[in-house]
């Protein structure tokens, strides 16, 4: 008999998780952006201020590293990395930014996650479907892609001569 999926202590610890990984990923993409905006020339044309929210910092670097001149040597590495990154926002975006729908019921395992779209003349409801297994397999995923942004961003630093 389908119920209504339950917040639990697991499923908060999920979150839990998912969130500490996701620093793993933003951070570094903070230091990578702030290099590209201050040291690159040209990087102005993209964004006339620091981009702050994580889909513009992605978008911004990876124009900086698709036609800059001065980080083009980075574009085969760096471009794939980030866009890793991008493929998994969208699954911590409707965690982080759903709620549990805990009033449909669900086969054994499955959760319904619902987010406002914001739209220039609407709002509607997306609903995704995930269960515990995913949200952790995402999150490890979300914790080798950081670590590889942050090792990225301490060569891009060297490079730069901001770090020996």
């Amino acid at each position: 008999m389908e119920k209504p999926f339950e917040i639990t202590e697991e499923f908060i610890i999920a979150v839990g998780n998912m969130t500490l990984a996701w620093a793993q990923v933003e951070i570094p993409l903070d230091i990578i952006t702030g290099i590209l905006f201050t040291r690159c020339d040209g990087a102005l044309q993209y964004e006339k201020q620091i981009p702050r929210a994580f889909d513009r910092k992605a978008t911004f670097c990876k124009k900086c590293f698709n036609n800059l001149p001065p980080v083009q040597l980075f574009k085969p590495h760096a471009v794939p990395i980030i866009q890793n990154c991008l493929d998994m926002a969208d699954t911590r975006h409707r965690l982080i930014h759903g709620i549990v729908d805990n009033f449909t019921p669900v086969p054994d395992g499955t959760i319904i996650l619902r987010r406002i779209l914001y739209e220039p003349d609407r709002h509607s409801i997306e609903e995704h479907r995930i269960t515990l297994f995913e949200i952790a397999k995402t999150t490890q995923a979300i914790l080798e892609c950081g670590a590889v942004l942050n090792t990225f961003s301490v060569l891009l630093a060297k490079h730069f001569r901001i770090v020996p």
